[in-house]
């Protein structure tokens, strides 16, 4: 919705905008135009999507397949993280190769070995963390700080030394000026490829930052896209919350193991500071695991599970199988915006603060395809100013 004072620049905005995208739709239909101002504090309640995880934030360090390098008391020394670059500074960046298995890197079932240069991404704290103790996950993995921009078409690699019964393993080395490193993950990730499991998919970001939990207000409904203001849709099944079945409620306000009707305070589930829900399943729409606390429910299951949406990336087949949604109800602007469409017109959009243009990749990112707009620079997320987006877009895939 355009606020009053924003109203006039959004209708000139988007007619603007027709013109600007006038041939990137198909041949059959024309480009449309929208201008929307998200909520503000005190305002806002937020829907999520069943299949709308956190794409490439977290991955499994040592795992190819369902096959892990790590065995029990294995200590990381020493971990670097490489991207492949297409229009590489050789200054910054070193000619290597990744492999599918660097541990057999003269055989491959999947991919080839890739060659080229690679960049070294920041070490440990800077963009990314490798994580080794947490004493909720047995196995090491890595978590970038914040959303990588355009990571879906990243090619990453990794190598590391490790202490094994006091002897050193290395996976992956540099030889010279050539790089030997492990895949993380493909340009154009693939369900079939062996990676696609290591990259998580029980993790939500909420888009907000520095959460006040007593401000906080999250729920699990069951329903269909587009119909999640719908007050028939139950936060059930059964009788048992779907905070419970999928274990995100297994502690009452006193720390005590119960149920109380909200999500726990516990950072292993919920990262206040982040803003991020990770569940304990790794496919928690599709687990045959009940978390209920309560032992007449320990038992319960989803009835209607939906393995589709961890297994594809296409997202007319996630809208098609999508089952439920998440409603946030928030006090303050979230810094992950779903502007109303899908299908946006690669850069048609304008975005303005306080009447000041915003730039992309520097207060915002913006994924075309499903329509969400993040806010990278904190600043804007004070929702005492006027966000406006607005944007061109089709009705159907470009």
């Amino acid at each position: 919705m355009i606020g009053r004072g924003s109203k006039t620049l959004g209708s000139a905005l988007a007619a603007a905008l027709i013109l600007i995208a006038c041939s990137s739709c198909t041949d059959d239909e024309w480009p449309k135009s929208a201008c929307m101002e998200p909520e503000t504090r005190g305002q806002s309640v937020q829907f999520r999507r069943d299949y709308q995880y956190a794409r490439y934030r977290f991955f499994d360090i040592g795992r190819i397949g369902n096959e892990w390098f790590f065995q029990p008391g294995d200590i990381v020394l020493q971990f670097e993280l490489y991207e492949l670059i297409s229009s590489p500074d050789v200054t910054r960046s070193t000619g290597g190769v990744a492999y599918e298995d660097v541990r057999t890197p003269g055989s491959f079932e999947y991919v080839a070995p890739i060659r080229g240069r690679f960049e070294q991404l920041g070490s440990s704290g800077s963009e990314w963390v490798l994580v080794t103790d947490d004493p909720t996950r047995d196995l090491p993995y890595l978590r970038f700080i914040n959303p990588v921009p355009r990571i879906e078409t990243k090619t990453l690699a990794y190598r590391m030394d490790i202490n094994r019964n006091g002897s050193i393993v290395s996976f992956g080395s540099t030889d010279g000026d050539s790089l030997q490193l492990q895949l993380l993950k493909l340009n154009n990730p693939s369900p079939d490829d062996p990676f696609w499991d290591a990259a998580w998919k029980n993790v939500y970001d909420l888009g907000l930052r520095h959460i006040d939990y007593n401000e906080f207000q999250f729920d699990i409904y069951k329903g269909q896209p587009g119909d999640e203001a719908n007050p028939a849709n139950q936060n059930h099944q059964n009788g048992v919350a779907y905070l419970q079945i999928l274990g995100l409620d297994r502690r009452n306000q006193s720390g005590a193991f119960g149920a109380d009707g909200r999500i726990d305070n516990n950072p292993a589930i919920l990262d206040l500071e982040s803003g991020l829900v990770i569940f304990p399943d790794r496919r928690p729409f599709d687990t045959d695991v009940g978390y209920s606390p309560i032992p007449a429910f320990r038992d319960s299951t989803l009835n209607d599970r939906v393995p589709a949406i961890y297994e594809t990336g296409n997202y007319t087949e996630l809208q098609k199988r999508t089952t439920y949604y998440f409603r946030l109800a928030l006090s303050q602007r979230q810094a992950e915006i779903y502007v109303g469409h899908p299908y946006l017109v690669p850069d048609s959009e304008i975005i303005t603060y306080n009447g000041r243009r915003l730039i992309k990749d520097t207060d915002y990112e913006i994924d075309y395809e499903f329509g969400n707009v993040t806010l990278i620079n904190e600043a804007l997320l004070d929702a005492t100013g006027d966000l406006l987006i607005c944007y061109a877009y089709c009705g159907s895939k470009l």
